[in-house]
């Protein structure tokens, strides 16, 4: 800025003021011609000399107009850039000069201010925006997960849904030919009694007899073993009884296991763990795992008992096959303990078939997770949890090592009253 003020007006001002001097000089000659060489000499150079002083005085008074000037303006450039370069955080000087110069240098600190305040103002909104997409993207994840889950429950409601007429239509079509079982059964012991007591009548008359008679009788009833043979029959008709006991108990339990969901109401588990393991005794015993009881005193738990069974068979399942694949036959150990907690009930299903590794141990209950390569379809746990957690309560798994092994342990706490929210409805087929 001096340089151009200097260029500008400076160089001007000079050449105005060197063709002035030389004006005035050939004047002063014009007018002071009887002078002497002497004098005109003298007069000139003071003339020169005044003329001198006036350019250093103009020339004094411009370099300082430049410096007041230039040195606010430099100051001003300086903030600008850094305003420009956006370090925002550095205020404007207060600067000292001409008012224009004053009030530009209060523009560009208020232009700082409002550029840091809306700078300011976005990064906040950019990082709500960051936090918002965050929350937004967790809720549809957390949807998402949730849409599996319940398309999973839908499948296996189908196929439980599926499965319960199956059970239905086959428990009454075997209750028929068991019923005719029984009934038979009951008039063949009927009729063993009646041969028993035949033979015993026989026996006391039979030394009325003549003696060949009695031969010829004692011959014939060793050659057919009649008294072994009505001792044979007794002990069929024993098995068979007892068979078609169970049988019949076998089929009550499928259909009670196999039944819709229906409301809630105070239920005793050790029913639906006693089906479910008599549903299971065949499995325990082909697979030779053995299986020990601690059942406590559970008090009545508000449930659905068709759902909490549905969860029992799961669990159970498991552990068997597990027990059963992981030691061999005749090695496999199951135990199933129940106890009552706080305001609740536990269940607590272990086994010892070595266990759950641990870089799976926070998939199991996945949906559509499963170790299983030939079958299984990984929607086991994720519903059986889904089930727990909807009765109020919480099932987990863990490793455990005791003296029959390492093996897996499931526990289930389940409130005595559950805040039931959502009703379980089983889809109908088509839907």
């Amino acid at each position: 800025l001096r340089q151009r003020m200097l260029s500008e007006f400076g160089l001007p001002l000079l050449f105005t003021l060197a063709l002035s001097l030389l004006a005035a000089i050939g004047l002063y000659r014009s007018l002071g011609q009887q002078l002497s060489l002497n004098d005109d000499f003298a007069a000139i150079s003071a003339l020169c000399a005044s003329f001198a002083m006036l350019v250093l005085a103009v020339g004094s008074v411009f370099v300082r107009a430049a410096r007041q000037l230039s040195e606010p303006l430099s100051k001003l450039a300086r903030s600008a850039d850094q305003v420009a370069s956006g370090k925002l955080d550095a205020a404007v000087p207060r600067l000292d000069g001409p008012s224009e110069v004053v009030a530009l240098g209060l523009s560009v600190e208020h232009m700082r201010k409002e550029l840091a305040s809306t700078i300011d103002a976005l990064r906040e909104e950019r990082a709500g925006l960051e936090t918002r997409v965050q929350q937004r993207t967790a809720e549809l994840q957390g949807t998402l997960e949730a849409l599996k889950q319940a398309q999973a429950a839908l499948i296996q409601g189908e196929r439980m849904a599926l499965i319960g007429e199956l059970v239905a239509s086959v428990a009454h079509e075997i209750c028929n030919p068991l019923n005719a079982i029984g009934g038979s059964i009951s008039a063949l012991e009927r009729v063993s009694q009646e041969l028993h007591e035949m033979l015993e009548t026989y026996r006391q008359h039979e030394p009325l007899l003549p003696a060949a008679a009695q031969q010829a009788v004692l011959q014939q009833r060793q050659r057919l073993d009649a008294d072994g043979a009505l001792d044979d029959l007794a002990g069929v008709v024993k098995v068979v009884n007892h068979a078609t006991r169970r049988s019949v108990a076998i089929v009550a339990n499928l259909k009670s296991f196999a039944r819709a969901p229906s409301a809630p109401i105070p239920s005793d588990l050790h029913v639906g763990l006693q089906e479910t393991l008599s549903l299971l005794h065949h499995r325990l015993v082909h697979d030779g795992v053995r299986l020990e009881e601690r059942l406590g005193e559970l008090p009545p738990v508000t449930c659905r008992a068709g759902e909490i069974n549905q969860v029992l068979m799961n669990l159970l399942s498991n552990a068997i096959a597990a027990a059963a694949g992981h030691n061999g036959f005749g090695k496999g150990w199951l135990e199933v303990r129940t106890e009552t907690r706080h305001a609740g009930v536990r269940i607590i299903i272990s086994d010892n078939g070595g266990g759950i590794d641990e870089h799976v141990m926070g998939k199991i209950f996945e949906p559509f997770f499963t170790t299983k390569t030939s079958e299984g379809t990984g929607l086991g746990l994720s519903i059986s949890r889904d089930i727990i957690s909807r009765h109020g309560g919480t099932l987990r798994a863990d490793n455990v090592t005791g003296n029959h092994g390492r093996g897996a342990r499931f526990t289930c706490d389940l409130p005595l009253q559950p805040p039931l929210r959502n009703e379980h409805v089983t889809p109908k087929r088509g839907q």
